[in-house]
Protein backbone atom coordinates (compact mmCIF):
# COMPACT_ATOMS: atom_id res chain seq x y z
CA UNK A 1 0.00 0.00 0.00
CA UNK A 2 0.90 3.41 -0.66
CA UNK A 3 -0.05 6.93 0.97
CA UNK A 4 -0.18 10.28 -0.01
CA UNK A 5 0.18 13.53 2.50
CA UNK A 6 -0.92 16.55 1.30
CA UNK A 7 -0.54 19.85 2.63
CA UNK A 8 -2.60 22.85 1.16
CA UNK A 9 -1.42 25.44 2.98
CA UNK A 10 2.04 24.94 4.07
CA UNK A 11 3.68 28.11 2.73
CA UNK A 12 0.82 30.38 4.46
CA UNK A 13 0.58 28.36 7.84
CA UNK A 14 4.61 28.65 7.76
CA UNK A 15 4.30 32.31 7.67
CA UNK A 16 1.73 32.48 10.20
CA UNK A 17 3.93 30.35 12.82
CA UNK A 18 6.72 32.77 12.07
CA UNK A 19 4.51 35.89 12.36
CA UNK A 20 1.22 35.21 14.58
CA UNK A 21 -0.06 38.32 14.92
CA UNK A 22 -1.25 37.73 10.88
CA UNK A 23 -3.82 35.57 12.40
CA UNK A 24 -7.21 35.93 11.01
CA UNK A 25 -5.98 38.35 8.78
CA UNK A 26 -5.84 37.97 4.39
CA UNK A 27 -2.65 37.39 3.91
CA UNK A 28 -0.80 36.75 0.23
CA UNK A 29 2.61 35.14 -0.88
CA UNK A 30 3.75 36.58 -3.73
CA UNK A 31 6.26 35.77 -6.42
CA UNK A 32 7.82 37.20 -9.46
CA UNK A 33 5.10 39.90 -8.88
CA UNK A 34 2.09 37.66 -8.76
CA UNK A 35 0.28 36.16 -6.17
CA UNK A 36 0.98 32.38 -5.65
CA UNK A 37 -0.64 31.20 -1.91
CA UNK A 38 -3.23 32.77 -0.66
CA UNK A 39 -4.94 32.12 3.49
CA UNK A 40 -8.57 31.50 3.79
CA UNK A 41 -9.42 35.21 4.39
CA UNK A 42 -7.52 36.02 1.15
CA UNK A 43 -9.62 34.11 -0.89
CA UNK A 44 -12.88 35.21 0.66
CA UNK A 45 -12.01 38.86 0.07
CA UNK A 46 -11.46 38.03 -3.56
CA UNK A 47 -7.94 37.57 -4.19
CA UNK A 48 -7.02 34.28 -6.54
CA UNK A 49 -3.84 33.11 -7.34
CA UNK A 50 -1.33 34.64 -10.22
CA UNK A 51 -3.17 38.59 -9.68
CA UNK A 52 -0.79 40.75 -10.05
CA UNK A 53 0.15 42.61 -6.67
CA UNK A 54 -1.73 46.04 -8.34
CA UNK A 55 -5.08 43.53 -8.87
CA UNK A 56 -4.68 42.47 -5.07
CA UNK A 57 -4.05 46.07 -3.70
CA UNK A 58 -7.21 47.37 -5.27
CA UNK A 59 -9.40 44.29 -4.56
CA UNK A 60 -8.43 43.72 -1.13
CA UNK A 61 -6.88 47.25 0.34
CA UNK A 62 -6.19 45.63 3.78
CA UNK A 63 -4.27 41.92 2.64
CA UNK A 64 -1.04 41.60 3.65
CA UNK A 65 0.94 40.74 1.16
CA UNK A 66 4.50 38.84 1.52
CA UNK A 67 7.62 37.42 -0.39
CA UNK A 68 7.47 34.27 -1.19
CA UNK A 69 10.68 32.46 0.67
CA UNK A 70 11.52 29.63 -0.62
CA UNK A 71 13.82 28.08 2.38
CA UNK A 72 11.89 28.87 5.08
CA UNK A 73 8.93 26.81 2.91
CA UNK A 74 11.39 23.26 2.50
CA UNK A 75 12.18 23.61 6.62
CA UNK A 76 8.92 23.69 7.72
CA UNK A 77 8.80 20.16 4.89
CA UNK A 78 11.59 18.93 6.41
CA UNK A 79 10.08 19.22 9.95
CA UNK A 80 6.93 17.05 7.99
CA UNK A 81 9.31 14.83 6.76
CA UNK A 82 10.80 13.55 10.23
CA UNK A 83 7.28 12.91 11.77
CA UNK A 84 6.97 10.84 8.70
CA UNK A 85 9.95 9.07 8.46
CA UNK A 86 9.03 7.74 12.24
CA UNK A 87 5.71 5.99 10.29
CA UNK A 88 7.00 5.00 6.86
CA UNK A 89 10.12 2.87 5.42
CA UNK A 90 10.17 5.55 2.63
CA UNK A 91 9.10 8.76 1.48
CA UNK A 92 9.13 10.70 -1.36
CA UNK A 93 8.73 14.32 -1.00
CA UNK A 94 7.29 15.21 -4.95
CA UNK A 95 6.72 19.30 -4.40
CA UNK A 96 6.15 20.96 -1.66
CA UNK A 97 2.90 20.21 -0.56
CA UNK A 98 2.96 16.60 -1.87
CA UNK A 99 4.72 13.32 -0.15
CA UNK A 100 3.88 9.78 -1.08
CA UNK A 101 4.70 7.33 1.54
CA UNK A 102 5.48 3.28 1.47
CA UNK A 103 2.85 2.09 3.72
CA UNK A 104 4.64 -0.27 6.74
CA UNK A 105 3.21 -4.01 6.48
CA UNK A 106 2.43 -4.08 10.43
CA UNK A 107 -0.70 -2.26 10.98
CA UNK A 108 -3.91 -1.12 9.50
CA UNK A 109 -2.64 1.46 6.90
CA UNK A 110 -5.71 3.71 7.54
CA UNK A 111 -3.97 3.94 11.48
CA UNK A 112 -0.83 4.86 9.68
CA UNK A 113 -1.87 7.97 8.42
CA UNK A 114 -4.09 9.08 10.78
CA UNK A 115 -1.04 8.82 13.63
CA UNK A 116 0.73 10.65 10.71
CA UNK A 117 -1.92 13.49 10.24
CA UNK A 118 -2.34 14.07 14.19
CA UNK A 119 1.46 14.48 14.43
CA UNK A 120 1.64 16.79 11.83
CA UNK A 121 -1.66 18.94 13.58
CA UNK A 122 -0.59 18.77 17.34
CA UNK A 123 3.41 19.10 16.04
CA UNK A 124 3.65 21.90 13.80
CA UNK A 125 0.13 22.96 13.73
CA UNK A 126 -0.52 22.61 9.83
CA UNK A 127 -3.78 21.72 7.82
CA UNK A 128 -3.08 18.28 5.69
CA UNK A 129 -5.06 15.31 3.97
CA UNK A 130 -3.93 11.65 3.63
CA UNK A 131 -5.27 8.94 1.76
CA UNK A 132 -4.05 5.34 0.40
CA UNK A 133 -3.95 3.20 -2.21
CA UNK A 134 -2.24 0.41 -3.89
CA UNK A 135 -0.68 2.97 -6.15
CA UNK A 136 0.69 6.49 -6.05
CA UNK A 137 -2.57 7.72 -8.54
CA UNK A 138 -5.69 6.68 -6.53
CA UNK A 139 -3.55 7.55 -3.05
CA UNK A 140 -3.41 11.09 -4.20
CA UNK A 141 -6.95 11.42 -5.37
CA UNK A 142 -8.41 10.02 -2.32
CA UNK A 143 -6.61 12.65 -0.28
CA UNK A 144 -7.95 15.33 -2.30
CA UNK A 145 -11.24 13.41 -2.89
CA UNK A 146 -12.52 11.55 0.52
CA UNK A 147 -9.55 12.51 3.13
CA UNK A 148 -8.62 9.83 5.18
CA UNK A 149 -9.73 7.06 2.71
CA UNK A 150 -7.89 3.99 1.87
CA UNK A 151 -8.48 2.37 -1.02
CA UNK A 152 -8.13 -1.62 -0.66
CA UNK A 153 -6.73 -3.31 -3.65
CA UNK A 154 -9.39 -4.29 -6.31
CA UNK A 155 -11.85 -1.17 -5.54
CA UNK A 156 -10.44 0.82 -7.77
CA UNK A 157 -12.29 0.98 -10.52
CA UNK A 158 -15.45 1.73 -8.20
CA UNK A 159 -14.09 4.12 -6.32
CA UNK A 160 -12.83 6.54 -9.61
CA UNK A 161 -16.13 6.04 -11.41
CA UNK A 162 -18.00 8.84 -10.57
CA UNK A 163 -15.21 11.36 -10.73
CA UNK A 164 -14.39 13.94 -13.31
CA UNK A 165 -12.04 13.01 -15.89
CA UNK A 166 -9.70 15.95 -14.56
CA UNK A 167 -8.71 13.80 -11.40
CA UNK A 168 -6.69 11.77 -13.61
CA UNK A 169 -3.63 13.79 -12.53
CA UNK A 170 -1.15 11.11 -14.36
CA UNK A 171 -2.13 12.75 -17.85
CA UNK A 172 -1.42 15.92 -19.10
CA UNK A 173 -3.63 18.83 -19.06
CA UNK A 174 -4.14 18.60 -22.83
CA UNK A 175 -4.62 14.63 -22.96
CA UNK A 176 -7.77 15.64 -20.13
CA UNK A 177 -9.36 18.41 -22.49
CA UNK A 178 -8.99 15.87 -25.46
CA UNK A 179 -10.58 12.78 -23.75
CA UNK A 180 -13.54 16.00 -22.20
CA UNK A 181 -14.17 17.02 -25.95
CA UNK A 182 -14.94 13.27 -26.91
CA UNK A 183 -17.69 13.45 -24.41
CA UNK A 184 -15.55 11.18 -21.74
CA UNK A 185 -16.38 13.82 -18.35
CA UNK A 186 -16.21 10.96 -16.21
CA UNK A 187 -13.72 8.73 -15.21
CA UNK A 188 -16.28 5.41 -15.20
CA UNK A 189 -17.09 6.33 -19.22
CA UNK A 190 -13.61 5.73 -19.40
CA UNK A 191 -12.98 2.75 -18.00
CA UNK A 192 -16.16 1.73 -20.67
CA UNK A 193 -14.57 2.46 -23.68
CA UNK A 194 -12.47 -0.57 -25.67
CA UNK A 195 -8.29 0.33 -26.16
CA UNK A 196 -8.88 -0.26 -29.49
CA UNK A 197 -11.55 3.08 -29.69
CA UNK A 198 -9.13 4.93 -27.99
CA UNK A 199 -5.72 4.01 -29.50
CA UNK A 200 -7.50 6.13 -32.94
CA UNK A 201 -7.35 9.03 -30.97
CA UNK A 202 -4.57 8.38 -28.27
CA UNK A 203 -2.02 5.79 -30.02
CA UNK A 204 0.19 3.95 -27.77
CA UNK A 205 -1.39 5.97 -24.68
CA UNK A 206 -4.24 4.43 -25.32
CA UNK A 207 -3.39 1.54 -22.83
CA UNK A 208 -1.85 3.54 -20.06
CA UNK A 209 -4.72 5.79 -19.82
CA UNK A 210 -7.21 2.32 -19.63
CA UNK A 211 -5.04 1.57 -16.63
CA UNK A 212 -5.47 4.82 -14.77
CA UNK A 213 -9.19 4.89 -15.49
CA UNK A 214 -9.13 1.30 -13.80
CA UNK A 215 -6.36 2.21 -11.14
CA UNK A 216 -3.48 0.67 -11.93
CA UNK A 217 -0.41 2.29 -11.41
CA UNK A 218 3.02 0.43 -11.01
CA UNK A 219 4.92 3.60 -9.93
CA UNK A 220 6.75 2.38 -6.69
CA UNK A 221 7.73 4.59 -3.98
CA UNK A 222 11.44 6.51 -4.66
CA UNK A 223 13.08 6.62 -1.13
CA UNK A 224 14.53 10.36 -1.00
CA UNK A 225 14.24 10.61 2.40
CA UNK A 226 16.17 10.52 4.51
CA UNK A 227 18.94 11.39 2.16
CA UNK A 228 21.50 8.99 1.76
CA UNK A 229 24.44 11.58 2.38
CA UNK A 230 24.91 15.04 2.81
CA UNK A 231 27.37 16.99 0.46
CA UNK A 232 28.42 20.03 -0.73
CA UNK A 233 31.29 21.37 -3.58
CA UNK A 234 32.94 24.47 -4.04
CA UNK A 235 34.61 25.82 -7.20
CA UNK A 236 37.61 28.06 -7.44
CA UNK A 237 38.26 30.03 -11.16
CA UNK A 238 42.11 30.06 -12.11
CA UNK A 239 42.73 27.54 -8.93
CA UNK A 240 43.69 27.66 -5.46
CA UNK A 241 46.86 26.47 -4.35
CA UNK A 242 47.86 28.10 -0.83
CA UNK A 243 46.79 25.78 2.20
CA UNK A 244 45.27 28.21 4.20
CA UNK A 245 42.54 29.27 1.24
CA UNK A 246 41.69 25.68 1.01
CA UNK A 247 40.89 25.44 4.65
CA UNK A 248 39.11 28.03 4.82
CA UNK A 249 37.17 26.91 1.53
CA UNK A 250 36.57 23.47 3.85
CA UNK A 251 35.32 25.55 6.40
CA UNK A 252 32.41 26.71 4.36
CA UNK A 253 31.95 23.58 2.96
CA UNK A 254 31.80 21.92 6.74
CA UNK A 255 28.55 24.99 7.19
CA UNK A 256 26.91 23.50 4.73
CA UNK A 257 26.88 20.27 4.93
CA UNK A 258 25.89 20.57 8.80
CA UNK A 259 23.32 22.48 7.85
CA UNK A 260 21.90 19.46 5.74
CA UNK A 261 22.39 17.29 8.93
CA UNK A 262 20.04 19.42 11.17
CA UNK A 263 17.66 20.26 8.57
CA UNK A 264 16.70 16.20 8.35
CA UNK A 265 18.03 15.54 11.86
CA UNK A 266 21.19 13.13 11.01
CA UNK A 267 24.60 12.43 12.41
CA UNK A 268 27.23 10.48 9.74
CA UNK A 269 29.54 8.28 10.01
CA UNK A 270 31.82 8.16 7.25
CA UNK A 271 33.17 11.67 5.81
CA UNK A 272 34.88 11.63 2.31
CA UNK A 273 36.44 15.02 0.79
CA UNK A 274 36.88 14.79 -2.88
CA UNK A 275 40.39 17.31 -4.01
CA UNK A 276 39.34 18.50 -8.02
CA UNK A 277 42.27 19.48 -10.17
CA UNK A 278 42.94 19.95 -13.72
CA UNK A 279 44.70 16.45 -13.81
CA UNK A 280 41.75 15.14 -12.50
CA UNK A 281 40.31 13.96 -9.35
CA UNK A 282 40.91 12.33 -5.73
CA UNK A 283 39.30 10.90 -3.09
CA UNK A 284 40.35 10.98 0.12
CA UNK A 285 37.96 9.07 2.76
CA UNK A 286 37.60 7.67 6.65
CA UNK A 287 35.31 6.40 8.70
CA UNK A 288 34.73 8.89 12.07
CA UNK A 289 34.92 6.84 15.63
CA UNK A 290 31.52 8.41 16.21
CA UNK A 291 28.48 9.87 14.63
CA UNK A 292 29.27 13.59 14.06
CA UNK A 293 26.96 16.53 13.13
CA UNK A 294 28.52 19.61 14.12
CA UNK A 295 30.39 22.16 12.16
CA UNK A 296 33.38 22.31 14.36
CA UNK A 297 33.51 18.67 14.36
CA UNK A 298 33.15 18.11 10.47
CA UNK A 299 35.85 20.57 9.69
CA UNK A 300 38.74 19.24 12.01
CA UNK A 301 37.97 15.75 10.49
CA UNK A 302 38.00 17.03 6.57
CA UNK A 303 41.00 19.02 7.56
CA UNK A 304 42.78 15.72 8.82
CA UNK A 305 41.79 14.49 4.94
CA UNK A 306 42.77 17.76 2.91
CA UNK A 307 46.36 16.96 4.92
CA UNK A 308 46.07 13.65 2.66
CA UNK A 309 46.56 15.82 -0.13
CA UNK A 310 50.43 16.91 -1.73
CA UNK A 311 49.07 20.19 -3.37
CA UNK A 312 51.25 19.65 -5.93
CA UNK A 313 49.07 21.42 -8.60
CA UNK A 314 46.58 24.09 -7.78
CA UNK A 315 42.92 23.30 -6.66
CA UNK A 316 40.17 23.41 -9.07
CA UNK A 317 37.22 22.39 -6.39
CA UNK A 318 36.58 20.60 -2.98
CA UNK A 319 33.42 18.51 -2.59
CA UNK A 320 32.42 17.54 1.32
CA UNK A 321 30.39 14.20 1.83
CA UNK A 322 29.59 13.02 4.72
CA UNK A 323 26.99 9.46 4.72
CA UNK A 324 26.27 6.41 6.82
CA UNK A 325 23.69 8.70 8.20
CA UNK A 326 21.34 7.67 10.80
CA UNK A 327 19.01 9.61 13.30
CA UNK A 328 20.80 12.13 15.92
CA UNK A 329 20.16 10.34 19.58
CA UNK A 330 21.14 13.42 21.10
CA UNK A 331 23.65 14.00 23.79
CA UNK A 332 24.20 15.58 26.90
CA UNK A 333 25.85 19.10 26.70
CA UNK A 334 28.17 21.35 28.66
CA UNK A 335 26.40 24.30 30.75
CA UNK A 336 28.99 26.39 29.53
CA UNK A 337 29.02 25.03 25.52
CA UNK A 338 27.71 28.35 24.69
CA UNK A 339 31.05 30.02 26.07
CA UNK A 340 33.57 27.96 24.22
CA UNK A 341 31.44 28.23 20.86
CA UNK A 342 32.26 32.04 21.28
CA UNK A 343 36.01 31.08 21.80
CA UNK A 344 36.00 28.82 19.19
CA UNK A 345 34.28 31.44 16.71
CA UNK A 346 37.14 34.16 17.64
CA UNK A 347 40.01 31.47 17.61
CA UNK A 348 39.02 30.50 14.15
CA UNK A 349 39.99 33.63 12.62
CA UNK A 350 42.37 34.15 14.76
CA UNK A 351 44.46 31.30 13.95
CA UNK A 352 43.63 32.06 10.08
CA UNK A 353 45.75 35.82 10.15
CA UNK A 354 48.26 34.13 12.11
CA UNK A 355 48.99 31.66 9.37
CA UNK A 356 48.51 34.33 6.90
CA UNK A 357 51.45 36.42 8.27
CA UNK A 358 53.81 33.54 9.78
CA UNK A 359 52.98 30.84 7.40
CA UNK A 360 50.75 27.54 7.84
CA UNK A 361 53.27 25.42 10.17
CA UNK A 362 53.14 28.67 12.76
CA UNK A 363 49.53 27.44 14.17
CA UNK A 364 47.16 24.61 14.77
CA UNK A 365 44.41 22.84 16.26
CA UNK A 366 45.90 20.48 19.22
CA UNK A 367 43.36 18.19 17.43
CA UNK A 368 45.32 18.13 14.49
CA UNK A 369 48.57 16.95 15.88
CA UNK A 370 48.66 13.28 15.40
CA UNK A 371 50.38 11.48 18.61
CA UNK A 372 53.58 9.78 18.17
CA UNK A 373 54.19 5.74 17.80
CA UNK A 374 55.29 5.66 21.36
CA UNK A 375 52.40 7.66 22.61
CA UNK A 376 49.40 5.72 21.10
CA UNK A 377 51.62 2.35 22.11
CA UNK A 378 51.42 3.79 26.01
CA UNK A 379 47.46 4.73 25.09
CA UNK A 380 47.10 1.02 24.27
CA UNK A 381 48.47 -0.37 27.10
CA UNK A 382 46.52 1.89 29.45
CA UNK A 383 43.24 0.67 28.34
CA UNK A 384 42.38 3.14 25.67
CA UNK A 385 40.84 2.22 22.39
CA UNK A 386 42.31 5.09 20.89
CA UNK A 387 44.12 8.16 21.32
CA UNK A 388 41.99 10.97 22.95
CA UNK A 389 41.02 13.19 19.97
CA UNK A 390 42.12 10.70 17.18
CA UNK A 391 39.99 9.07 14.95
CA UNK A 392 40.48 6.50 11.76
CA UNK A 393 41.26 9.43 9.71
CA UNK A 394 44.99 9.13 11.47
Amino acid sequence: MIGCLILPSLPIEAELRRRPELAGRPVALHDGGRLSALSPQAEAAGLKQEMTLGQAAVICPEAVLLPYYQDLYQAAQEQVLRICADYSPAIEPVSLRGIFLEMPKAGPPEETLAGIARAVTSCLSFTSRTGGGAGKLVARIAALERPGTVVAAGDEPRFLAPLPISRLWMADERTRLRLEALGLSTIGLLQRIPESALAAHFGPLSKQLKEWALGIDRSPVRALYPPAAAAARLAFAGGVADWISLSEALENLSAQVCSQLQRSGRVGSRLALEVETEEGSRVHECELHRPLGKTEELFLAAQRLLAREPLREPVTGLRLEISRLERCRGEQVSLWEHREERRRERLIPALAAIRRRFGSEAAGWAHEIEPSRRERMLSCLMGEERWPGSSACW
